[in-house]
């Protein structure tokens, strides 16, 4: 493929190193290295190593400039013809697929992480041989034994990248081809499409080995790697547990109707489960953080967090910049950029928080406590000012830089930031979580034994409804929110999935793995539309936003045209 012809040689390789909030990522060189210099330099070895953890998906920008919720049923962008119209409109195609981190980008990750496994190897790479001069002085075993641990996680964690990059890339499109190692471009030119078992016993192998290696280094002397967990200068650095999600989610992919002919394989959601539990019996994770809190806390107590992007989402404020309601008020109104990027939650997903005692007339009563966690609507505080949704009200629709749906986006959105440059604040892209792990058992057990338990879990056991409560009541701090109760469904299971991961960048991929998305990406996206006269409100939530337009086959992308070119042989996606 094209992306592997091109191999990247040392002799060119630049080094992306960037900055992070965290002294143990930042490295300080920026230039050009060549190889013999990495293999003689444990701060070049090091900077090979943190380049890839800038790869991790950076949510809040993933279609262009925006989320990936702007292109699904979550949301809408308000910025005209943006980059995520191509989804919505059904016109996206292998010459146009607008996703940021897509073929090339993740191709490139695989051959990254290859090359640093391959200049790393201390055993076939005789050039390789800093590390020796440790040994050397009697006073520097510490420090040795330090720098091989390091170098043992360095490693594993880049098979950890191989397998997430392939997990992306599969989720994506399908069939495609494995990857394992650097290859040359006589070896490119023979690669083949893999199935899907072959790409999740691929996977699944390669995140065994990782898993293992966890416990290795975790012995290691000098490791900072105990108990599961990295110290407190290392925190988002991949885990056992971060390798475990990936795990879970892989088989919970596989095991979904798109890959199954529209049903749920049961021996894939079986191995969901047990890995689900793994981590669950691990004791390091718990939901006992508020809904609200867990948007924002990068800290070691944030016990929901399994693994972040902590390398490129660094404090800021621009989520605040490209969200916040105006308000009329001059500080905002005035400056530039100021509501110019926003991500506009749909009727859609309000709908989905409602509570059997709903009524269309009091639109934001009666809800699951988390709406009011996820969303902005007509009348909230924020900032110390009313938000004024109705239509010629401050914040209304049709009013300049400004909501095209009747809601703001609450998720991650700080509601005390002074813009344009005073204050920032920490904002957490989740890799992974723990809520989506528990939700991910509950859908794995009961689509393969329904609502039982089979003492996967130890101590208390759960079934899948007690799962969902878990995420549904986090430890009484969603308040008024009731445990659920009676036939469990998967419509049940969707929706909590929906609410609790809104924002996320869940939803698009969920409803194309559950075969919904010629459904839910075929209906308008509704806003809500309120008109004030003579002191009153009226709400229509059946106000369309756009139409939508979704055709069977668009659950995976479409394999680049430049690729199919030169595969001829290779099956492509619908298009």
């Amino acid at each position: 493929m094209r992306t592997k012809i091109k191999i990247l040689t040392f002799l060119s390789l630049f080094i992306l190193l960037g900055t992070s909030c965290q002294d143990f990522y930042q490295v300080n060189d920026k230039e050009l290295i060549g190889r013999d210099l990495v293999v003689k330099n444990e701060e070049f070895i090091t900077g090979l190593w943190d380049n890839l953890y800038h790869s991790f998906d950076n949510g809040f920008q993933e279609v262009g400039s925006s989320m990936l919720a702007s292109a699904c049923d979550e949301a809408e962008s308000n910025v005209p013809f943006g980059a995520t119209t191509s989804f919505n409109q059904g016109s996206w195609n292998s010459y146009n697929t607008p996703y940021n981190r897509s073929w090339a980008y993740l191709y490139q990750g695989i051959n990254n992480a290859s090359h640093f496994l391959e200049i790393s190897d201390t055993t076939t790479n005789k050039a390789f041989v800093f590390y020796k001069d440790y040994a050397k002085y009697p006073d520097n075993k510490a420090k040795y034994n330090q720098f091989l641990a390091n170098l043992k996680s360095y490693r594993n964690d880049a098979q950890f990248f191989k397998a997430y990059f392939h997990f992306q890339i599969w989720k994506m499109y399908g069939k495609v081809p494995i990857v394992d190692n650097v290859i040359s471009e006589a070896e490119a030119k023979n690669l083949q499409q893999a199935s899907t078992t072959e790409m999740v016993n691929y996977i699944a192998g390669t995140l065994n080995g990782v898993i293992a290696q966890f416990d290795v280094i975790a012995a290691m002397p000098n490791s900072s790697y105990s108990a599961g967990k990295w110290g407190s200068s290392q925190l988002g650095r991949i885990t056992k547990g971060a390798a475990q999600a990936l795990k879970c989610r892989l088989f919970l992919y596989a095991a979904s109707p798109l890959y199954n002919d529209g049903t749920y394989n049961t021996a894939y959601c079986d191995s969901a489960a047990k890995t689900a539990a793994a981590i669950i019996n691990s004791g390091l994770y718990s939901v006992d953080i508020s809904y609200r809190k867990l948007q924002f806390d990068r800290t070691v107590a944030n016990k929901e967090n399994i693994l972040d992007n902590r390398v490129d989402i660094l404090d800021n404020n621009f989520m605040e910049t490209w969200n916040y309601p105006k308000s009329g008020l001059p500080k905002y109104v005035n400056v530039a950029g100021v509501c110019s990027n926003a991500t506009c939650p749909s009727q859609n997903l309000a709908d989905a928080y409602n509570l059997p005692s709903y009524s269309a007339s009091t639109p934001f009563a009666n809800k699951d406590y988390r709406f009011s966690q996820t969303i902005y609507r007509d009348g909230e505080s924020v900032n110390g000012n009313l938000i004024e949704c109705y239509r010629t009200g401050k914040d209304g629709i049709g009013e300049k830089n400004s909501t095209s749906t009747g809601y703001y986006l609450k998720k991650f959105v700080q509601d005390t930031i002074t813009l344009p440059i005073g204050t920032n604040a920490p904002h957490v892209w989740y890799i992974f979580r723990y809520s989506e792990v528990l939700l991910n058992y509950a859908e794995a057990m009961f689509n393969a034994y329904g609502n039982t338990k089979k003492g996967y879990i130890t101590g208390t056991d759960l079934d899948a409804l007690e799962a969902i409560n878990s995420v549904r009541l986090r430890a009484g701090k969603n308040t008024g929110n009731t445990a659920l109760s009676g036939t469990l469904t998967n419509e049940i299971i969707r929706r909590e999935r929906q609410m609790e991961l809104a924002f996320e960048g869940h939803r698009f991929w969920d409803v194309r793995r559950w075969l919904l998305a010629n459904t839910t990406e075929n209906l308008p996206l509704r806003g809500i539309n309120i008109t004030l006269a003579s002191g009153v409100k009226t709400y229509d939530t059946n106000y369309v936003v756009e139409t939508r337009k979704f055709l069977a086959g668009m659950e995976h992308f479409p394999i680049p045209y430049s690729e199919m070119y030169l595969y001829p042989s290779w099956t492509q996606n619908w298009w």
